[in-house]
């Protein structure tokens, strides 16, 4: 979890605790693979995505959904979202495959919406 979502955990009532906060660009090792870890930001202030690049792979959560973006809560989270798509598709490779929280996989090349948000400052 990123120390971002800690205000939203605790409102949330949940007795949890993350065992591990993450960070933008933390790398995990698993197996013989490493997974990135990109904060999103968005659909809430510590939004992840997790990037393994020797699978190709994009684990977007609720931030890049097939044809569309996940909702977004409170002040200032659309902006944020457009600046984490943004990010998203400038450094992910276009054969990535995006396997959302929702609704079917996607790759990175068949979202050429995502290109329209270059004209955003």
């Amino acid at each position: 979890m990123h120390q971002s979502d800690t205000e939203l955990l605790r409102e949330s009532g949940i007795p949890f605790e993350p065992d591990m906060p993450l960070k933008d660009r933390a790398s995990l090792p698993l197996d013989d693979c490493v997974i990135q870890v990109l904060h999103t930001p968005g659909h809430t202030p510590g939004s992840l995505c997790f990037y393994v690049k020797k699978a190709r792979a994009l684990f977007t959560g609720d931030t890049l959904l097939k044809g569309e973006y996940g909702k977004i809560w409170g002040p200032h989270s659309m902006g944020l979202m457009l600046r984490s798509l943004k990010r998203l598709n400038s450094i992910m490779p276009p054969k990535t495959t995006v396997h959302p929280g929702h609704g079917s996989q996607t790759t990175m090349s068949r979202e050429a919406w995502l290109d329209c948000l270059d004209n955003l400052s």
